[in-house]
Parts: structure tokens; C-alpha cells; sequence
């Protein structure tokens, strides 16, 4: 089954077979619909959000990011990760949830080094190489989600290894 954007509110991803998601049919318990933010930019250390769905969407809003992916986003045990969706396919958009050893994700273990400067993520080796594309990457602290960067592969296989080129997006 697809998904797509509700074509009512522009906001929320609903299954291709319905029509208006359950903000806009009236079934959200008196609450009121929920704006999407609006960016000038992204900056390292900023908490936006603890829906990682929500904040690609904002981020679709304000920079143009493929809306088609937001799926990926904010579903029980998805990997939080979509491939060439921002920058006109040039970039990839990643969620990072969880930082150690002790807690694999996916099949995959991630780990921040030199101050955010440098990701490493070990993974099963079914995985295979990882895509070549630069990532923006945002990370679950206790707050929410803070953005640390956009980070580019320097080692791929099932140890891939990622440096910050930019605390800033756009760059």
C-alpha cells in the first residue's frame, strides 16, 4: 500500500485509498490542526521537534524536500531514512534515534565521536555499501530531535564512517 499527502491540509500522510486524513474529516477530538513551521535554515544544536515525521515535513515545507518520502518518517520500527530526497535527489534525510551499543536498530548500531564531528555505523553485513550520498542528519537527544549537520561517507561497508562537513543547512 502507497501513501500520500492529504490533498485537503497538505500536512498529513494518509494511505492512497483515502480521500482526507482524520484532522481534516473531523475525527481529531476537538483539537485544532496542527501548522507546519517554516525555516530560513537548519542550525547544529537547535531541537525541532520530537516527530520525526512532522519535522521532515516542515523541512519539505520550507526547503523543498520530496514530499513522496515523508512515509519513511514516523512509523514504529521504519529505519528513519530517505534516500535522494532533498536537494533535488542529491542529498538523503537521516533520523537518528539511538546512540549505543547496547541498543540496535534495524539490525544497525550507531555512534557519535569528536563532538558530532564524526558519525560510525556498524551494520549487518546484509545491509551491503551504503548509498554515496551526503546526509542530513538529525539526532534524538532528550529534548527532541536536534539537527548536528550534514555529513558526508568517508568509509562505507559494515563499519561506514561519516564526517560533518556543515553544522548549517542550507549549506
Amino acid at each position: 500500500m502507497g501513501y500520500k499527502i492529504c490533498p485537503k491540509c497538505g500536512l498529513n500522510v494518509i494511505a492512497e485509498n483515502e480521500s482526507l486524513c482524520q484532522v481534516c474529516k473531523g475525527g481529531n477530538g476537538g483539537k485544532k490542526e496542527i501548522k507546519q513551521k517554516t525555516y530560513t535554515n537548519l542550525i547544529c544544536g537547535r531541537d525541532y521537534g520530537t516527530n520525526s515525521r512532522g519535522i521532515y515535513l516542515d523541512c519539505c515545507n520550507s526547503f523543498g524536500w520530496s514530499i513522496s518520502k515523508a512515509s519513511e518518517f514516523g512509523v514504529m520500527g521504519a529505519p528513519l531514512y530517505a534516500s535522494n530526497c532533498a536537494d533535488n535527489g542529491k542529498r538523503d534525510v537521516w533520523f537518528i534515534c539511538y546512540l549505543n551499543k547496547n541498543i540496535v536498530e534495524n539490525g544497525k548500531t550507531n555512534e557519535i565521536y569528536k563532538n558530532g564531528d564524526e558519525i560510525v555505523e556498524t551494520v549487518d553485513y546484509k545491509y551491503g555499501k551504503a548509498n554515496e550520498a551526503e546526509r542530513i542528519t538529525f539526532v534524538k537527544k532528550k529534548g527532541g530531535y536536534e539537527f548536528l549537520g550534514v555529513y558526508r561517507l568517508i568509509e562505507n561497508g559494515i563499519i561506514r564512517k561519516y564526517e560533518r562537513i556543515s553544522k548549517y543547512y542550507p549549506l
